[in-house]
């Protein structure tokens, strides 16, 4: 009897010291503070090297997609003029702000500025800048609540053809509806800035017919725009179609150096003078 309680007593001891070694030995392969604080603090530096990375990835992808856009409407005002003895595509601006060019399709169903164009380029978000949003710039984004493309219960979806052909109306059956904005304005101002004779290709080879750029960033809205207004591509630069269909992307530095762009509306005076810089920055 006393042999078996000595040999229970051995077991239990021997079960007991197994236990711990198992526990010291589990103990052993842990993290122990420090090495935890250290791992962490090697992502949290990965990460602030990364998302200014990512962040920038995702502007040059965004800018691409811009002077891609503009690259297309290039191609069409190409075949466009081709048609149309040289003329580049009607002319439209709102009197009241200066900057606004933006219009696609007048009260009265006339198709403008780009919107001449859609029969040559095809989907309509061809003529949008990519980094103008509902959230940037309602306005002038694609499609967006206070930019729809087409009248609320009109029949189908946006098509390639904006119309019957340039300028004429088609009864709101096809194409944008009227009062309907683009994202890229046109080179002028004022219509009175140009003769219509002279609003041609040949004339504007070299220089800047078609851009991104506004003149404003933070514009709180006027008239027919009830929302904010921003500068694309975060007032970092912006995209320029010349004439001749090249595509130049230029920084906002040598622009803010005339004239800061800000939330104050510019003069025509001052507008002229972006496009005059504008014309000859590479």
């Amino acid at each position: 009897m006393r042999d078996r309680r000595e040999q229970a007593g051995e077991s239990m001891r021997g079960g007991r010291e197994n236990c711990l070694a198992y526990f010291e030995d589990h103990r052993a392969i842990g993290f122990t503070l420090i090495e935890v604080l250290v791992v962490l603090s090697i992502i949290v530096i990965l990460m602030a090297i990364l998302l200014p990375v990512l962040a920038m990835a995702r502007r040059v992808g965004v800018r691409t997609a811009c002077q891609s856009n503009l690259h297309g409407i290039g191609a069409a005002i190409a075949a466009y003029t081709m048609d149309n003895n040289f003329a580049l595509p009607t002319y439209f601006a709102d009197p009241a702000i200066t900057f606004d060019t933006f219009r696609i399709r007048t009260d009265d169903g006339r198709l403008v500025n780009l919107g001449v164009l859609l029969t040559y380029a095809g989907d309509p978000r061809l003529l949008y800048c990519p980094s103008q949003t509902d959230t940037q710039s309602p306005s002038i984004a694609y499609d967006a609540p206070a930019n729809r493309w087409r009248d609320a219960g009109t029949a189908g979806g946006p098509r390639s053809g904006g119309g019957r052909g340039p300028g004429e109306p088609d009864n709101g059956h096809s194409g944008p509806r009227s009062g309907v904005n683009a994202s890229y304005t046109v080179r002028l101002n004022n219509p009175g800035d140009v003769q219509a004779a002279s609003w041609n290709i040949i004339n504007f080879t070299n220089k800047v017919i078609y851009s991104d750029f506004i003149g404003v960033d933070g514009w709180p809205g006027r008239g027919r725009f009830v929302d904010q207004i921003n500068s694309p591509h975060e007032s970092r630069g912006y995209n320029r179609l010349f004439g001749d269909s090249s595509v130049i992307w230029t920084d906002a530095a040598p622009l803010n150096g005339l004239r800061p762009i800000n939330d104050v509306e510019p003069s025509p005076e001052e507008l002229n003078q972006y496009y005059l810089l504008f014309d000859v920055l590479h």
